[in-house]
């Protein structure tokens, strides 16, 4: 496709770069419309508030204790279980 674009002369390409041009001058409206509402809205819309991720983390200065079995492998009673077996 790109071979037969570059094949063709400058009377060919003509309607086509005439057509793009059209097309970018719709699109540069069309954002210019959709950007002034989209604005428009948000200035209308009350803020969103977004919760703090930060708070929901647990606590990092949280004790050992709470998040090991206190330097144990095991509970308790899966030791007495595997010494009298």
């Amino acid at each position: 496709m790109s071979v037969e674009w570059n094949s063709f002369g400058d009377e060919a390409k003509k309607p086509y770069l005439a057509q793009t041009e059209e097309l970018k001058k719709r699109y540069a409206a069309e954002m210019k419309v959709y950007r002034e509402k989209k604005a428009k809205d948000a200035a209308a819309a009350p803020p969103v508030v977004v919760a703090d991720k930060k708070s929901k983390k647990k606590d990092k200065a949280a004790p050992a204790a709470e998040t090991k079995l206190a330097g144990k492998k095991r509970p308790a009673k899966a030791q007495e279980k595997s010494k009298s077996a």
